[in-house]
């Protein structure tokens, strides 16, 4: 009976995390379409990490199955750290209530969908579906809150329409429509390498201007979740910026070029995880940008699914150790070399639209 409780729990689990685990990710994904012989496309590389994640299920509850047939208890260690970081993410960085039982279930439920590449500027964006419950608590019932067109074109041909959040210019989060069907979509990146995060700001986030930032909030790494990890986080606190001086130098150097990268390479030992902070940028409008992170032992910006950003220098480096009260033991870090770059076109999917 245990050990098919732990199973139904697995087959929850979301499914690019153990993909990850294996050592796939959706950027991997995009690099082989790009470079496949047959010419095939990132929505059919998208087709073969979905198999690749339904042949997974069987083994991994398998492998639960036998944890619970032998009395440890890891397995279950496992699936509460995987749980862990999928509800505070999901909330999109607005929740401000404990997540309850009946909404954990929901999220353990979510499987991470993209969206077609929508036409913003010169570029193709990914955006991520919000889990449906999730998003009317966020904004109330989806229906009731379409906006402006999106895209342009903002109907593509399967049918499905586009709009803006009502009231809202920018392009953080969007409003799909199909057969009467409503899902709500948050910006996830561009399908391109070495695009300035200015373009990022200005056409998604419409943020033009250092004074459109109201503050920033540096919290601990969550990369550690252990007791000593939780202990540390503790130990390092919360911090804001609100210096309008600050806050200006900030926005200058977030102007920087944004490259896209395969698998994740940045180190998470002891030092590194000191060295790292994760960041939200509150709007004056209330909007928060909860996307980026910051590693002082390579200096620069980074985010989740391989993107990273361009160096800072010295100068800069120094200043961000100062205004985010970072410390850490540098002698003992040994930098991980970046790797190359994906090609400067991530192999754009089949959208259906044209310009």
């Amino acid at each position: 009976m245990k050990s098919n409780r732990i199973a139904d729990a697995i087959s929850h689990i979301d499914e690019d995390l153990v993909l990850a685990a294996a050592g796939e990710t959706a950027q991997n994904a995009m690099a082989k379409a790009e470079h496949a012989e047959d010419g095939s496309t990132v929505n059919e590389a998208v087709k073969e990490k979905t198999q690749k994640k339904r042949a997974w299920r069987i083994p991994a509850i398998g492998i639960l199955e036998g944890i619970a047939a032998t009395g440890l208890l890891a397995g279950l260690v496992i699936v509460a750290v995987i749980y862990g970081p999928r509800s505070e993410k999901r909330g999109a960085g607005k929740a401000t209530e404990p997540v309850t039982p009946a909404e954990d279930e929901i999220i353990m439920n979510d499987i991470r969908i993209h969206s077609p590449g929508l036409k913003i500027g010169e570029y193709e964006a990914e955006y991520e579906q919000v889990n449906k419950q999730l998003a009317e608590r966020m904004v109330g019932r989806l229906s009731d809150n379409l906006g402006e067109p999106a895209f342009t074109p903002s109907t593509l041909e399967d049918g499905s329409e586009w709009f803006r959040l009502s009231g809202h210019e920018d392009l953080q989060y969007v409003i799909s429509r199909k057969d009467g069907e409503y899902n709500m979509w948050q910006f996830s990146q561009f399908y391109r390498t070495d695009y300035p995060y200015q373009d990022v700001l200005e056409l998604v986030y419409n943020v033009t201007a250092s004074d459109d930032i109201k503050e920033i909030t540096v919290k601990p790494s969550l990369a550690d979740n252990t007791d000593e990890g939780k202990r540390l986080q503790e130990q390092i606190g919360i911090r804001k910026i609100t210096g309008r001086n600050d806050i200006e130098r900030f926005y200058r150097i977030l102007l920087k070029p944004c490259r896209v990268y395969g698998p994740s390479y940045l180190g998470v030992g002891p030092e590194e995880i000191k060295a790292e902070r994760y960041l939200e940028i509150v709007l004056e409008d209330g909007r928060k940008i909860d996307s980026l992170k910051y590693t002082a032992a390579l200096g620069l910006f980074f985010e989740d699914g391989g993107i990273t950003y361009t160096t800072l220098s010295e100068e800069d480096r120094e200043w961000m150790i100062s205004v985010m009260g970072i410390e850490y033991d540098a002698s003992g870090l040994q930098p991980t070399p970046s790797p190359t770059p994906l090609p400067v076109e991530l192999g754009k999917p089949s959208s259906s639209m044209t310009s």
